[in-house]
């Protein structure tokens, strides 16, 4: 005979809170056994923002930031959290070097396409994004014209 399978309507709260802190508490964890990988504090500091940790959030991000000061997408993810909670001057020094760095890397340009949004710097005349040549959102730069 196999098992009656049965199902409690009422559910426990802290079952709940528990499982959506525990995988921002297993990502901390993660971080801290790989001090100086700055891909692992990186994903703390996104984990932790999505539960509304920001305090938390901006550590890790800055971890992640000093572990890996050239790092495109850590420097462009950055600037887009710091962009979100008001940290400007910070957000844009993030820019500043990830733009020297002249990456191809398109994630990391998708989440400084996020910062400038954020500091209201797309879209406003001033050319920041599309005067670059290495910008690869740029218009025309990822035509795939070598496939005919």
């Amino acid at each position: 005979m196999s098992p009656e399978i049965t199902t409690n309507p009422v559910r426990n709260p802290l079952r709940s809170v528990r499982r959506v802190h525990q995988p921002f508490e297993e990502r901390v964890r993660g971080a801290r056994l790989q001090p100086g990988n700055a891909y692992a504090a990186l994903i703390a500091g996104k984990t932790a923002a999505h539960i509304g940790r920001l305090g938390d959030a901006e550590d890790w991000y800055r971890l992640a930031a000093i572990y890996e000061p050239n790092g495109a997408e850590v420097l462009a993810e950055s600037a887009a959290f710091l962009s979100k909670v008001g940290r400007v001057e910070r957000a844009r020094e993030l820019l500043n070097v990830f733009e020297a760095l002249q990456s191809t890397n398109l994630v990391a340009w998708e989440s400084a396409r996020d910062a400038y949004q954020t500091l209201g710097e797309l879209g406003t005349g001033n050319g920041r994004q599309s005067e670059s040549l290495f910008h690869p959102l740029a218009e025309g730069v990822l035509e795939p014209r070598w496939i005919e």
